[in-house]
């Protein structure tokens, strides 16, 4: 969901061209929005534009070009203050990019570094001053619950493995609970409390559990189901109860772990004591691969997920890249401690502004193995979206028949 600050603004503009400069002449306080202008570099040399706008905030210019193809030598500078310029955007990325207001004077300025070879080398800069969308409770919620949806499930199925190997997020590690019982069916649980902190603070539980069975002697197949809540509090109060059916696939590929699993859900959401139901789907795909080090063995892993929510007025996607390593000592024998560190990418569209980072995810766990069973435990701290952490705590329990 978007929602859009008002504010208003007076707008000057000065265009330099060679031995030329044209000043407008302050407009009468009104929104910003609405308000285009147009910069067309040919086979000028050194051609520059120069435009500074005063708002009370709220505003944002919003820069697309014509044939970014053409533009390698093309740089935008944002500033408050011209004295510590701050590059917004160099070559092709300058397409789409968008700098917000963060003072009431925003000086904008573009240059070129040479001449366009030929008039096909021409291209148009656009920018275009408007509100700035702004990502409501609601959006950073659904993004929230959707994030930490997709990271349970991973975690649940990358523990329902037929090798050694870290969950989708890296912080679980999962060894054949007995060679004698590998072709039998086995059935886990797992429950996971969620604390969060930063645009929202809120707290989840969830409460995943899971069958499968050998169809290979390299593979298991299984179906999982989950039940969730999640509560989040910021200007608005906002609740998710989620239950989850889901199937997945755990084989050994090449010497190493690879698992997939895929979900459907229907959360029931209430905002502010309003209540609705949304659509959740999602997957997920992970590789992992072990090695002896002295005392230490080493996981090196890398993983693959993404996941929609589909509100009445707004749809969340995200999409989550994850690279890492776990160290595990005792490797092999009934107890097991590790520590593991990740990198996580992501990016997240809700309702068409979209947003991407990288943050550092981290865990630690101990795991026990029984002749039949295995009960692990874990905590870990991760970034479900830029600006809200998820500190996490799991207890996993499977067994063999």
């Amino acid at each position: 969901m978007i929602r859009f600050k008002s504010a208003f603004s007076i707008l000057t503009l000065a265009l330099l061209v060679p031995g030329i400069a044209i000043a407008s002449t302050p407009r009468e306080p009104d929104s910003c929005a609405g308000r285009t202008n147009t910069w067309t570099v040919d086979q000028s040399t050194g051609a520059s534009y120069d435009a500074t706008f005063y708002s009370p905030g709220g505003e944002s210019i919003l820069i697309e070009i014509d044939h970014p193809e053409n533009i390698g030598d093309l740089e935008i500078y944002v500033s408050a203050d011209k004295s510590d310029p701050a590059p917004l955007c160099s070559g092709a990325s300058c397409d789409g990019a968008r700098a917000e207001f963060v003072s009431d004077k925003f000086s904008l300025w573009f240059r070129t570094k040479g001449a366009r070879a030929t008039a096909d080398d021409a291209f148009t800069v656009t920018f275009s001053c408007a509100a700035t969308p702004v990502i409501d409770d609601e959006a950073q919620a659904s993004s929230s619950a959707l994030s930490g949806w997709s990271s349970d499930i991973s975690s649940a199925v990358g523990n329902a493995g037929t090798g050694s190997g870290p969950t989708a997020d890296g912080f679980f590690f999962s060894t054949p609970v007995d060679e004698a019982t590998d072709g039998a069916p086995r059935a886990w649980a797992q429950i996971s409390g969620h604390n969060y902190n930063g645009a929202l603070d809120g707290s989840g539980v969830e409460l995943t559990l899971g069958v499968d069975m050998e169809i290979s002697p390299q593979a298991r197949a299984g179906l999982l189901l989950s039940i969730g809540k999640n509560d989040f509090e910021g200007a608005d109060t906002i609740s998710y109860e989620t239950v989850t059916l889901g199937a997945y696939l755990n084989a050994d590929l090449k010497g190493g772990d690879f698992s997939a699993w895929a979900a459907f859900a229907k959360p029931d959401v209430t905002v502010n004591g309003v209540s609705h139901v949304a659509t959740r789907k999602g997957l997920g795909l992970r590789y992992s691969l072990g090695k002896e080090l002295g005392a230490i063995y080493l996981t090196g892993f890398g993983s693959l997920d993404a996941a929609s929510e589909t509100h009445p007025d707004f749809t969340n996607t995200r999409t989550r890249g994850s690279f890492g390593a776990k160290a595990t000592w005792n490797h092999g024998s009934d107890l097991e401690p590790w520590v593991s560190l990740a990198v996580d990418a992501q990016k997240i569209d809700s309702d068409g502004i979209s947003s991407s980072f990288v943050k550092p995810s981290l865990g630690a766990g101990l795991s026990y193995r029984g002749a039949n069973h295995r009960l692990s435990l874990r905590i870990d701290y991760s970034y479900l979206t830029a600006d809200t952490t998820d500190t996490a705590l799991s207890l996993r329990y499977s067994r063999s028949f």
